[in-house]
């Protein structure tokens, strides 16, 4: 996986971009831009989930000041499914404000709307973890 991060996926992405380019205007390819890099993380999410290698433990073990617990483990790996839903919430917004007529909406959705989306799916991860989670796991 980490031969196509860093080789193929830039030359992919390159010749994708210049194909489409052939056919679409420069206005249609830059609007396709947030929509291919939103569609590649995604991606990467479900491969990594799929094959049991989560970017999101990785993450957290290299970030994290104390070691995680099978349970935080756990609990991350099942989280990982909900930031797909996430992404996936992410890519059809995306489509629909590229289909629709006004540039405005594509402009704000790309510009500063898609952050909105994960900082909500990241607010409501927190109040899971904070009094679902964490509550269970002092129960135990």
């Amino acid at each position: 996986m980490s031969l196509f991060i860093s080789f193929l996926y830039p030359i992919t992405l390159f010749f994708i971009i210049k194909y489409l380019g052939l056919n679409l205007d420069d206005m249609m390819v830059l609007k396709l831009l947030p929509l291919f890099v939103s569609v590649y993380v995604t991606l990467l999410i479900i491969i990594s989930h799929i094959r049991k290698n989560s970017l999101i433990i990785k993450y957290a073990k290299r970030f994290s000041k104390q070691d995680l617990s099978e349970e935080e483990i756990i609990y991350i790996k099942k989280s990982t499914l909900f930031w797909i839903g996430i992404s996936l919430i992410n890519i059809v917004i995306h489509v629909g404000v590229l289909l629709h007529v006004n540039e405005y909406y594509w402009l704000t959705y790309t510009s500063v709307g898609w952050y909105s989306v994960f900082a909500f799916g990241g607010l409501l991860q927190y109040i899971h973890r904070k009094f679902v989670f964490l509550k269970r796991v002092k129960n135990v």
